[in-house]
């Protein structure tokens, strides 16, 4: 039986490696939908990514911009004249070559269109024409004109290559056969017209990420004002000159993934100074090979199924899984932004997932087998929520624990013996789990786990059995929402006294919290046992809830919550060393939320008492009584009367009656 269930084992990571084969391989080539995210992640990859290169100094650009359609007589096409006027300055400047990414189609002024056309024929430097055919959209009677007009003109292609889904440049095109032979793109011609050797076979257009925001990848000047820039700046310089429109001649490139359209859609003149720049450097990425992706798919497929099978928990396998992920991104990006490599980034990432989602659900499948016996053996021992822990992770069926940092509460009624006077045992017992339901709904809403009810009192704790790195901050608001459903009790309880015309006894609640290391887990007797805790910092909570009486306060915190909890609105109220204890502890009361900890009533509140307290400490009698009044005045919105009324009595007993001139300020608590 071992042995088949070995072979089983063997053959499922077997399958999952070559399914992992088939995902990294297959759908990018096959699949539509994996083509398109693939290019989606890889311009993505490419716009946030791609290393910021140096102005391309060879390479100008001479924008046709409104600015300048609007001084010319018409707008289409541009006035050939005015482009004679700027063509034969250029010449004049020491230039190496003009590329004119303009499309001429049709006839304008007869003379100008002359003119133009001789100084195109004639010129002393290299000047390249775009050209386009029947193909891209001219009409018989558009291609014929540009035929006869660039008669003797060198020109090339100058069409771009797009994406049929969306329409993104991303590849280089070299140019197409004609009637008259091979004829080269644009970019292309201008290269060769440099020395340079053009492209045979299109490859992925590497576009120069500009060195920072306000720096362009190549010099660009409006056609305008090139007579009046410095000439140098012209010279040995190779002028690209094309339109910058904002409805016209633009293209959406691998930088719209992540800029958007604003900086990914870029006029057309600019995506050709970016193919020429690449072309004269001789720069093309570096793919894989479809073996080279083989392996890669095998090597990830290995390492999932070695993952999923492993014996670990499902935090820790949800954790590498992740980081899987995150390494294999990281690789992808390393090899693009270091060596040039362009390895496929969705589709990995496809593969990787797939297996450890097959293996996942194959272990799922076994789980699922070993669930239904544990569920058969536990299930009239142990609450529903035992037993799907025990399913999860049957270990933790045992005494004792581990030691974690919890944050406790301890929530008790005041008064409960005179409110209990006024109520039979069945109506005791209704208006104790009216009370404990919405107080236990609070806890269980901010991730609060019930330890225990002790008649009117609540347990409770957090940061466990789930790790919750805010457990101090949720147990600070579960406190005070709790405040809030004692309030809204408290009013139904006193309209169904007013209809009964009973006497109405508010229900008082006194709340204490802290923070620090206890020993958690499943703890009782081998017959039966309970998820609980122990250890001194479950004492300190319970002293502390016992504190908000003598205070004059709903909630006492200690210093380990207040420090896990700063945003919260806590004032100091004492050092105080608590019954059965012998260090004494910093203790703060909680009034609000972090909205109430930035208000100026509050703040002003703070600062009154915690002078007074620094001056009650160095037995300024008489000062620390001024700031008590101060404080009691800018903290009537926060209804504490006694804790004012305490620390008053406590003056005027040492006014009295010094203490000794080593006290150190700490009040001694003589009542739990």
């Amino acid at each position: 039986m071992a042995t088949v269930k070995n072979q089983t084992f063997v053959m499922v990571q077997i399958a999952i490696v070559v399914l992992t084969v088939a995902f990294a391989t297959l759908p990018a080539r096959y699949i539509s939908i994996i083509s398109v995210a693939e290019n989606w992640a890889s311009d993505m990859r490419f716009s946030i990514f791609n290393t910021p290169s140096q102005t391309d100094n060879q390479i100008v650009i001479v924008r046709i911009t409104e600015e300048t359609l609007a001084k010319l007589p018409y707008r289409s096409p541009v006035d050939r004249g005015f482009l004679a006027d700027k063509i034969q300055y250029l010449q004049g400047l020491g230039i190496r070559a003009i590329g004119l990414d303009i499309l001429f189609d049709q006839p304008t002024e007869a003379e100008k269109d002359a003119r133009l056309q001789t100084l195109l024929r004639q010129s002393d430097i290299p000047i390249i024409a775009g050209w386009t055919d029947l193909q891209t959209g001219l009409t018989e009677t558009q291609f014929a004109f540009q035929k006869d007009y660039l008669q003797g003109v060198r020109s090339g292609f100058s069409n771009l290559y797009k994406d049929p889904v969306d329409g993104t440049v991303r590849n280089v095109f070299v140019g197409k056969k004609t009637q008259d032979g091979f004829k080269y793109s644009f970019a292309s011609e201008i290269a060769k017209s440099v020395g340079a050797d053009p492209l045979e076979e299109s490859v992925r257009i590497q576009y120069r990420s500009p060195p920072d925001a306000d720096t362009p990848a190549f010099p660009m000047y409006a056609i305008d004002v090139i007579e009046f820039l410095p000439k140098e700046w012209f010279k040995d310089k190779i002028v690209m000159i094309g339109a910058d429109l904002p409805f016209g001649d633009r293209h959406r490139t691998p930088f719209a993934a992540a800029l958007g359209p604003k900086d990914g859609v870029i006029p057309g003149v600019m995506i050709q100074s970016h193919m020429l720049s690449q072309i004269i450097e001789n720069r093309t990425e570096k793919g894989t090979s479809l073996i080279a992706e083989i392996t890669i798919a095998t090597i990830l497929g290995l390492l999932a199924a070695i993952l999923v099978f492993a014996p670990i928990g499902a935090a820790l396998r949800i954790l590498l899984s992740l980081a899987g992920v995150v390494a294999v991104t990281y690789v992808i990006i390393w090899l693009f932004t270091e060596m040039a490599i362009v390895v496929p980034m969705l589709s990995p990432l496809l593969a990787y997932g797939g297996a450890i989602g097959l293996g996942s659900a194959y272990s799922a499948y076994q789980q699922k087998q070993h669930s239904a016996f544990v569920q058969d053996a536990f299930n009239h021992y142990l609450s529903p929520a035992m037993v799907e822990q025990l399913v999860s992770a049957p270990d933790q069926l045992k005494l004792g624990g581990e030691t974690k940092v919890l944050t406790l509460l301890f929530c008790d009624v005041r008064g409960f013996t005179t409110i209990s006077e006024q109520y039979d045992a069945e109506g005791l017992t209704r208006l104790i789990n009216r009370m404990l339901t919405p107080l236990t709904d609070q806890i269980m809403s901010y991730r609060g786990t019930i330890d225990k009810y002790m008649g009117d009192c609540i347990m409770a704790f957090w940061n466990a059995p789930l790790d919750d790195p805010e457990h101090a901050k949720n147990a600070c608001i579960s406190a005070r929402r709790m405040l809030d459903e004692m309030v809204t009790l408290n009013a139904a309880l006193e309209e169904e006294a007013r209809q009964n015309n009973k006497p109405f006894i508010p229900l008082k609640v006194g709340i204490g919290l802290n923070s620090g290391e206890c020993v958690v887990g499943n703890m009782g007797s081998q017959q039966r046992f309970d998820y609980s805790v122990l250890g001194d910092t479950v004492n300190l909570a319970s002293r502390l809830e016992g504190q908000s009486k003598t205070y004059g306060v709903d909630v006492v915190i200690s210093e380990e919550t207040f420090n896990l909890a700063p945003d919260q609105a806590c004032v100091e109220l004492d050092l105080i060393q608590v019954k059965g204890k012998t260090q004494a502890v910093r203790i703060y009361t909680l009034l609000g939320g972090d909205e109430l900890a930035q208000d100026n009533s509050f703040l002003a509140f703070k600062n009154d008492f915690e002078t007074m307290l620094a001056n009650y400490r160095a037995q300024n009698w008489t000062q620390a009584l001024d700031d008590l009044n101060r404080a009691r005045t800018s903290a009537a919105a926060f209804n504490i009367p006694g804790l004012f009324t305490l620390y008053e009595n406590r003056i005027q007993a040492w006014q009295e009656t010094p203490p000794d001139a080593d006290w150190d300020g700490v009040y001694r608590a003589t009542t739990k």
